[in-house]
């Protein structure tokens, strides 16, 4: 019979015992430049495919980044047979309350994210067509 100590080591690896997270440590951090890049390669691996309609790819995509606490609009209008969407982002369901240089009188009620990139808001852009059996493909980047 093994005892606890010889089964823990031989369980023992980088990865704490094969628990694995699916996304990195620091993906939260979409500011970013290398973390976006990576966020944009795991929603790419989703949008591989065709969907019956634009929502359905969004809500796909939807899914992927409220892992990484980051949420947009899904209730869109996608008019046409293709076209371009630029959803903004909101992480953590953005901020409101007091900071410390916030006015008596006022609140901060912002996105989340654009207090750590220097007052920038940041897109979820999104691109779709038809194509010829009637589904859409859509290609999505965080820009």
């Amino acid at each position: 019979m093994k005892s606890f100590k010889s089964f823990i080591n031989e369980s023992y690896s980088q990865n704490y015992g094969g628990i694995v997270d699916p996304v990195g440590p620091d993906m939260f951090r979409i500011e970013d430049e290398e973390v976006r890049s990576r966020l944009n390669n795991y929603i790419e691996a989703s949008c591989n495919q065709e969907f019956m309609n634009v929502e359905a790819g969004l809500r796909q995509i939807y899914n992927k980044v409220l892992k990484l606490g980051l949420e947009f609009d899904v209730q869109v209008e996608a008019p046409g047979d293709s076209g371009s969407l630029s959803l903004p982002l909101t992480q953590f369901g953005g901020r409101f309350g007091k900071d410390v240089d916030t006015p008596m009188d006022e609140f901060i009620d912002d996105d989340g994210i654009s207090h750590k990139n220097e007052g920038k808001e940041i897109n979820l852009n999104v691109s779709y067509e038809r194509i010829p059996n009637g589904g859409f493909v859509l290609n999505s980047k965080i820009g």
